[in-house]
């Protein structure tokens, strides 16, 4: 495993020290955190997604490209809705899970960064619109993103896949490859995993735990409502299932390269931390990087340091096929 030591990477933009990319991270943890956010659970689940998508007068927040298109995705447990970037002579398919305690989050929150993303990899990007909670509990979801990762390689016949997500939604990229798992075809075509700040215990981590009520993104309060809702009457014990908490899963042999992304000032640090040593014990490719002062979601954020590690996530992705083929041993 690889504890980046980000100052030294060349995918800092090239007029900028560490000490100018802090500053200005700084700076964006002040805005944001003066936003806040209401406490956990004091308003409905379903005003909490409109205020994400809409304004005050109805018209549509996000920005949303002519590059996006809005398909159907034919799985087992049904069809799933997708956004799809298509890149002309793709070398594979990219696999995206959105971020949102599994509770909030759309496939129209990120057109930008998938767009961006699609053309400096060169890869097809696929969004799925899993089901939410509490509508839909935990386990049935992870059913759910399993089958949308078992249709995208049926309807994109032998194009290796790659897979990842944000917060939550990287916690179901890494379940769907798991699902994938007893499938050693399917599981072959799986090139990489992309996993930026991701929940993998649960039950919770030290870090999770400790963390409190400051709101830089998220906070312990917020990550144990997303539990309540989508594994309501389970508790912290049970919630260390590695059907749902992927940290304590007993098998990690034979799987993809991964790297783990996460800021120092997010509640979810051990389980990046945790999760890519435990990748690395497994024998896989783990690929750590943490960057300073960034706190939950910092990728999506107007600064360089957000420009620095999505540059990092294009590399990673390009670089895939190396890291797979390159000694374990040397990580």
């Amino acid at each position: 495993m690889e504890y980046e030591k980000i100052e030294d990477r060349s995918a800092w933009p090239s007029d900028s020290n560490l000490g100018n990319l802090i500053a200005e991270q700084l700076q964006a943890n002040e805005q944001l955190e003066a936003v806040g956010a209401p406490p956990a659970g004091s308003v409905e689940i379903q005003k909490v997604r409109k205020f994400r998508l809409y304004n005050a007068d109805g018209s549509f927040k996000p920005t949303l490209l002519d590059s996006g298109r809005d398909q159907e995705l034919q799985t087992s447990t049904g069809p799933l809705p997708v956004r799809v970037f298509e890149i002309d002579d793709a070398r594979g398919i990219y696999l995206h899970f959105h971020g949102g305690g599994w509770v909030m989050g759309s496939i129209y929150e990120q057109d930008h960064l998938l767009w961006t993303l699609a053309q400096e990899t060169r890869l097809t990007v696929v969004s799925v619109d899993y089901p939410l909670a509490p509508e839909t509990g935990l386990e049935s979801i992870i059913q759910t993103v399993v089958a949308s990762a078992e249709a995208a390689m049926d309807f994109y016949a032998e194009q290796p896949l790659y897979i990842g997500g944000e917060s939550a939604g990287s916690h179901l990229a890494l379940c769907a490859t798991l699902g994938l798992a007893s499938d050693s075809d399917r599981l072959a075509r799986v090139k990489a995993l992309n996993l930026s700040y991701g929940i993998y215990d649960l039950s919770m981590t030290p870090s999770q735990r400790l963390w409190g009520d400051r709101m830089m993104g998220l906070s312990t309060s917020y990550l144990e409502w997303f539990y309540e809702i989508a594994l309501p009457g389970w508790s912290a014990e049970d919630r260390m299932n590695s059907s749902v908490s992927p940290l304590y899963r007993s098998n990690l042999r034979g799987l993809p390269p991964a790297l783990f992304t996460i800021g120092e000032y997010d509640p979810l640090l051990d389980d990046s931390l945790f999760m890519a040593a435990r990748w690395k014990q497994a024998g896989n490719h783990s690929h750590l990087a943490v960057y300073p002062c960034a706190p939950h979601g910092f990728n999506g954020l107007p600064t360089r340091m957000s420009h620095a590690a999505n540059t990092r996530i294009a590399q990673f992705l390009n670089n895939a096929g190396e890291y797979a083929e390159s000694s374990l041993s040397n990580g």
